[in-house]
């Protein structure tokens, strides 16, 4: 074959404006995201400062730029709006079917009205200007920087690790696409410039609405003007008709949130300051974040350096004292407020002597109760990452620091609790910055909630309770690598390590919390039982008994009580003796009328001391009246106590049964997966070498049995904790189909099934293992109640119906129902009307315990059936 030169043509990759700019959306997710990479144009241009304006009420026209009054605009878009409607009108007039001649009449006034309207330079709503005094650009810059996608000098920087000149910064950015996250703020952006070294500054003006009708970006010219200008040297980002200018108003419930994912409200220690104000309001969460913190009852600082993480925690005594219970406020204001918890450190120091020293706990200043601190090894870990050297891979030096919120201190620096709500809304949590920017993270990150609702302790932070940040810089912890929408890291050996830090910083949170409120609690009981002469060691039995022993001492004062009656008695009728004699001694010239009237004084407040002594015998009596018929209820209580020990007992023994069942489930799982494999094994010997049929049916019996065994104790296996811990997006459906797959199998031999319908698919954010509990629980309550539906023959066929919807799901059957003497406590621990031998009362409490720990609900639909029994359980997995 030969080649034909003379028609060659030489063409060029070229790209349609659409490809980039849905690379630039999926990378800049949101207006958030867009802004702060403007931002940080300002950070890499070496600026001291960076100063936002967002304005959302003034007006401007989209081709000018000039500034509209109100008014003016919505007369001008009012105008576009008819010339729009007639235009659109005399389109669907035209049509195939028109004359020639009505053709080109409506043709020429649509052209004339296209003209007109194009005439009218159209009204946009709202502004955002960024500014810096940064470093400025040149032309060259311009061109290479903000005109070519994806070019980015910052990258090279990066790569050779330089810095910039003034400030020693490694650059935020280099993936070269931030700019293309202004057309997603708004239609028009307007770049001033000027270096320090031209006295002119330079002018581009992008269109956005220009690149929708090209096939290609080159095709839209893009003119660099030359401006006479005097001041600072910097640059100015103007964005103009802003899409979404209600996204930036002040009053909107999350605006303060999206300020704290954008800029950090805990300082400005790395020396670049950030100023915004939207419509004329400065916006700074700093100042009251900071009087908050100053407040907070348990702090912790974290610093990471040379691989060794310290940790400084320090408490407050207000930590200790709840918030919603008198009786335990006046605990607190008893045995700690005084002193400042001084001598519940040193009781706690004496008593608890291993978790101090662990903690190596110290006492506290004026305004701390206590505090501790440690430091750990990243060599010292187990599981630490490792680099392809086998040294720990390192995430970089980090700062930081976590607060718990005092809550109702809190509320009380804000006038009303609509601001404080806001605030809480905006800061909760810890957040990650690098250089003061926010990096977007999953909603709790680092797993507090699974700590609270899976942890040993309930005195943990948790998601809502805290407040928080660590600082990360490009310049030392590149290690640790964002994904390409800047939203989470890259899941490297160094960010493992990094989690694993943090997690160490948990796992000391926790046990310092816990510990010192554990302690508090025993220490208050200590002191309370030592005023009323209790033995801490005293049982439940013992007290029950000591209090049963003072009715005896009840009736005793009883007899005492009669005996001092009978002395009273006997005084007044001295008294009555010593009345008469003075009657007698009256008429005798020897006595003087003052010895008589000593004498009548005397007898009458004789009189008066034993009345008053005869009533509050009268008191006394009924008293121990009343406590001697309190004791039928101390013995009842007695009798309550010895069914409570039984039933603690039997909660114990499904304790102990569940974790035997969870590890002999592991082991039998191994069991077969061992004996499958090893089947598996016999079976291609049989195939290639004996080719004996007997011999391979027989394998395969066992293979069969192994996987029959395997599949059922996988069904219990998913319920064991190791697998209820984790959480999970799962569909309702799936996991009901699930379950209901095992339950028909195990229900083959009898005239029962389990039918699953789903109206409307629905996925929760849920643990699988509770989620296969749940239902579980509930078909298996249903199983019991069906099973003697059809022994004593009221149903011929038993039915477990469970539905989805789009709330939850429910279950229900064809059994007799809830019985009317428990449909009210049904979800209370040892309420069931099985046979003792064949239910706890604990199935449906456990239901109900799971549901609650991942926030969601379970009820007794009041639906009845034939036989006027509720029967319907409603779970909502609404959060």
């Amino acid at each position: 074959m030969r080649e034909n030169t003379g028609d060659d043509q030489v063409f060029a990759l070229s790209v349609h404006p659409s490809v980039v700019f849905k690379l630039g959306e999926d990378l800049i997710t949101d207006d958030v995201q867009a802004l702060t990479e403007l931002m940080k144009n300002a950070y890499d241009a070496d600026s001291m400062s960076v100063s936002v304006r967002i304005d959302t009420n003034v007006w401007t026209k989209l081709r000018s730029g000039e500034i509209l009054e109100p008014t003016a605009a919505r007369k001008l878009l009012a105008e576009r709006e008819q010339l729009l409607g007639r235009i659109e009108r005399l389109e669907e007039l035209l049509d195939e079917n028109s004359p020639p001649t009505d053709r080109d009449e409506l043709l020429e006034e649509i052209l004339v009205l296209q003209a007109r309207l194009a005439a009218v330079d159209e009204p946009v709503r709202g502004i955002i200007e960024v500014s810096d005094r940064g470093t400025g650009m040149t032309v060259e810059d311009i061109r290479r920087g903000w005109l070519t996608v994806s070019a980015s000098p910052k990258r090279q920087m990066k790569a050779e690790g330089k810095v910039t000149a003034t400030h020693r910064r490694t650059p935020l950015g280099d993936k070269g696409l931030g700019r293309l996250g202004a057309q997603r703020l708004g239609r028009v952006l307007d770049l001033r410039t000027r270096t320090a070294n031209d006295t002119d500054s330079l002018h581009a003006t992008l269109f956005w609405d220009d690149f929708t009708d090209v096939d290609a970006l080159s095709d839209v010219p893009i003119r660099i003007r030359r401006f006479e200008e005097t001041g600072a040297p910097g640059s100015r980002i103007t964005i103009r008709g802003l899409h979404h200018p209600e996204h930036w108003d002040e009053s909107r419930p999350l605006f303060q949130r999206d300020i704290a994912e954008m800029i950090s409200p805990y300082g400005d220690e790395h020396g670049f300051r950030i100023t915004m104000r939207v419509n004329g309001i400065p916006v700074d969460l700093r100042e009251v974040t900071d009087q908050a913190l100053a407040i907070s009852p348990v702090s912790y600082e974290l610093s990471y350096r040379d691989g060794i993480l310290k940790v400084i925690g320090k408490m407050r005594a207000e930590y200790l004292k709840p918030d919603r219970n008198p009786e335990g406020a006046a605990d607190w204001n008893e045995f700690i407020a005084a002193d400042n918890g001084a001598a519940f450190l040193a009781w706690f120091k004496a008593n608890r002597k291993p978790k101090s020293e662990r903690l190596r706990l110290s006492d506290g200043d004026d305004l701390h109760l206590c505090g501790f601190e440690s430091s750990t090894r990243l060599d010292d870990m187990p599981k630490v990452a490792l680099n392809p050297d086998g040294s720990p891979a390192d995430p970089g030096p980090f700062d930081g620091r976590v607060d718990m919120i005092a809550r109702r201190t809190a509320r009380e620096m804000f006038e009303g609790g609509k601001d404080y709500e806001k605030w809480v809304e905006a800061v909760t949590g810890v957040r990650l910055y690098r250089d003061r920017f926010g990096i977007r993270m999953r909603d709790d990150w680092l797993r507090l909630g699974a700590q609270w609702t899976t942890g040993s302790s309930y005195y943990t932070l948790r998601p809502d309770n805290v407040v928080g940040y660590i600082n990360l810089t490009a310049q030392h912890n590149a290690a640790l690598e964002e994904t390409s929408n800047r939203e989470e890291f890259l899941d490297l050996p160094a960010y493992r390590n990094f989690q694993q830090l943090l997690a160490e910083w948990q796992s000391l949170s926790e046990l310092f919390q816990s510990a010192v409120r554990r302690g508090y609690n025993e220490y208050v009981k200590e002191l309370k039982q030592d005023r009323n002469g209790i033995s801490p060691r005293s049982s439940s039995k013992e007290l029950a008994r000591d209090i049963a022993s003072q009715f005896d001492k009840a009736q005793e004062v009883n007899a005492r009580a009669n005996s001092a009656r009978d002395s009273i008695r006997r005084a007044q009728a001295v008294v009555e003796d010593f009345e008469a004699q003075r009657d007698a001694l009256g008429k005798s010239y020897l006595v003087t009328p003052e010895l008589i009237a000593a004498n009548s004084h005397l007898a009458s407040e004789l009189r008066r001391t034993m009345g008053d002594l005869e009533s509050r015998l009268d008191l006394v009596q009924r008293a121990s009246a009343e406590i001697a018929d309190r004791r039928e209820v101390v013995e009842l209580l007695l009798e309550r106590l010895v069914d409570a020990e039984r039933q603690v007992q039997e909660v114990w023994e499904v304790v102990s049964l569940g974790m035997t069942a969870e590890a002999v489930s592991h082991e039998v799982l191994n069991v077969t997966d061992r004996l499958r494999e090893r089947s598996r094994q016999i079976a291609r010997y049989n195939d290639a070498e004996v080719h004996n049929p007997r011999f391979g049916e027989y394998v395969e019996q066992v293979k069969a049995a192994a996987q029959s065994m395997h599949k059922q104790v996988s069904h219990l296996d998913s319920s064991m904790r190791y697998v209820r811990d984790r959480r999970e997006q799962v569909n309702v459906g799936d996991a009901a189909k699930q379950s209901a797959e095992y339950f028909n199998a195990r229900w083959h031999a009898q005239r029962l099934a389990m039918v699953v319908t789903v109206e409307e698919t629905l996925a929760v954010k849920i643990s699988r293992g509770k989620l296969a509990q749940v239902i579980d629980n509930l078909v298996l309550n249903s199983e019991f109640w069906v099973l003697e539906a059809l022994r004593r023959g009221w149903i011929d066929v038993g039915e477990v119906r469970l539905r989805v919807d789009r709330h939850g799901f429910t279950v229900e059957d064809n059994g007799p129902g809830v019985d009317a003497s428990v449909e009210e406590l049904l979800f209370d621990p040892f309420v069931t009307r099985k046979p003792s031998r064949r239910g706890r009362g604990l199935g449906l409490f456990v239901v109900r315990q799971l549901l609650e720990s991942e926030g969601f609900a379970i009820s007794l639909d009041p639906t009845r059936n034939s036989r006027g029994n509720r029967y319907r359980f409603r779970v909502d997995l609404r959060s």
